[in-house]
Formats: structure tokens, sequence, C-alpha cells
């Protein structure tokens, strides 16, 4: 549930090359985020000339880490 009480469903669909590639990753309804589009996709960005997701995928499960940091960043748990 966000700030406004809305409640909202991330959707992760694999691709045949996860972990090297990132998942595609969707909200309903969009967040409105820079790292979402106005169609809720989270866009893999990236910050300082590194691809966001190499740090990620590093990990055993990276969903895990990525879930983790996006509940802090918008205060979900």
């Amino acid at each position: 549930m966000d700030r406004l009480g809305r409640v909202i469903v991330i959707k992760i669909i694999f691709n045949e090359s996860y972990p090297d590639e990132p998942p595609l990753v969707v909200s309903t309804p969009p967040i409105h985020d820079a790292c979402f589009d106005n169609k809720g996709v989270l866009h893999f960005a990236t910050k300082q000339g590194l691809f966001v997701w190499q740090r990620y995928k590093r990990y055993t499960n990276p969903l895990v880490y990525l879930a983790d940091e996006l509940a802090g960043h918008y205060k979900a748990i």
C-alpha cells in the first residue's frame, strides 16, 4: 500500500536470460517516480556510469536485494 492508501501490485516477468539481464518489473497502478515510466515499468537506469542491474545479479537471489532496496526507498516496510 502506498502513502495514498492505494494497493500496488508488482508483477515480475522473467526472460530466458535472467539473471544476466533484469526481469521486467511492472507496477499497477503506475508508481510516479523517476525509476518508473508512465505505464509503471521499472527501468534499470544507469547510475554513475554503472548499469544498476550489475550490482544485483552478483547475489544468489538478486530480486531479494532489489525488493529490499525498493521497499526502503518507498518506506513500504
